[in-house]
């Protein structure tokens, strides 16, 4: 009980920080012991708001030990210079594939990092972008010709291609989103092809992104689909934040998409910890929650901050592969499934009945 308290303690403190650098909310200025600050930023890595904790630390003014100063500030500078490299390289491959008169979208990351009120100050991740079967191949080929990149080989991807280009991580979609139920795919890529793209502005350039209401759906539904496999981190819950604080929503269009897709109940409970940990004004949030949507919340924290960042931290195997990865990680993805099945009955079911059987037969075939 008592480890349960503190645990409690520790992740309530960095809300309270990561809150404060998201809507710029100023607190009393303290001083902090050493071995607390590396705590903190212990846990802040693993749920990857470096940035938003030491922006949020050195605006409020918080007293450290000078060590720990200075690898605030270290912090600070490093989650900045990424950012910059990253949004370069971002606006490289939006001037490219214009030029070269490919369709395409990018999504998450920078175009949900410029919404932030300290843009540079998200930690940033790698770049994500779309094409459809149009033009999927015509990408592939106009950036291996002109960057000279060599696309990583994973035969095992049903989404996605990767490849580097100074020091950057792309990967380039041809599914955004992967589920189990064949219905549910359908009637998503229907909402992709039809949906008209947005833009958003970076530095000098306008990056083609989702539209609103697909924006905050697919933000969504990437968090849910990894907080319910093996975990995901905060960062994600402030990101759906962002979208929805920004965001003019159609709402009974995201309606009408959540429900066809029984995800409803599970978008609501994620709803909860936007508004009563994060800050999002209730206002914001699109439909009105209640204390059955907050069932789960408890859940949904324990997986959160056991796991963190996509499932990264305290696991068994450090390798992601090996029948014994793929046996623990099926012991915590069903645990998980069983759990919040009620959030998406419709999903759960296709994950249980057809993909979990899929995988076993795979790892054991390994």
């Amino acid at each position: 009980m008592a480890d349960y308290k503190k645990q409690t303690r520790r992740r309530n403190f960095l809300l309270h920080l990561v809150r404060s650098a998201l809507w710029k909310e100023e607190f009393a200025s303290f001083e902090m012991p050493s071995n607390a600050v590396r705590s903190l930023f212990r846990l802040a890595k693993e749920q990857t708001v470096e940035g938003l904790v030491s922006e949020s630390l050195m605006r409020n003014n918080v007293r450290l030990p000078k060590e720990d100063a200075f690898q605030v500030y270290k912090i600070n500078r490093d989650v900045t210079e990424s950012n910059a490299i990253i949004n370069k390289a971002l606006s490289e491959l939006c001037v490219l594939l214009t030029e070269n008169h490919v369709k395409f979208v990018v999504v998450k990351g920078q175009t949900i990092a410029a919404l932030y009120r300290v843009p540079e100050m998200r930690t940033p991740g790698d770049i994500d972008f779309y094409c459809d079967e149009q033009n999927f191949q015509k990408a592939k080929d106009v950036i291996a010709k002109n960057w000279h990149v060599e696309y990583e080989d994973d035969t095992e991807s049903e989404q996605h291609v990767a490849f580097s280009y100074k020091d950057v991580t792309f990967e380039l979609h041809f599914c955004l989103m992967k589920f189990a139920s064949p219905s549910n795919q359908r009637k998503f890529d229907a909402y992709m092809k039809e949906s008209q793209w947005d833009k958003i502005s970076i530095g000098d350039v306008e990056v083609p992104i989702l539209s609103p209401e697909l924006n905050i759906l697919y933000t969504f539904l990437h968090l849910y689909h990894h907080l319910i496999e093996l975990g995901v981190s905060i960062r994600q819950f402030c990101d759906l934040v962002v979208l929805a604080d920004h965001l003019q929503i159609r709402k009974d269009l995201l309606a009408t998409m959540l429900n066809d897709i029984g995800f409803m109940r599970a978008f609501k409970t994620v709803g909860c910890i936007l508004v009563d940990y994060l800050g999002l004004p209730k206002e914001k949030f699109p439909f009105q929650l209640s204390r059955k949507d907050r069932k789960h919340v408890e859940y949904m924290f324990d997986i959160i901050f056991e796991h963190g960042n996509f499932g990264m931290h305290r696991r068994k195997y450090e390798m992601r592969s090996g029948l014994g990865y793929y046996m623990d990680s099926f012991k915590t993805k069903l645990s998980h499934y069983w759990h919040l099945y009620k959030l998406s009955p419709k999903e759960c079911r296709a994950v249980l009945v057809l993909d979990v059987p899929k995988k076993i037969l795979q790892a054991v075939k390994r």
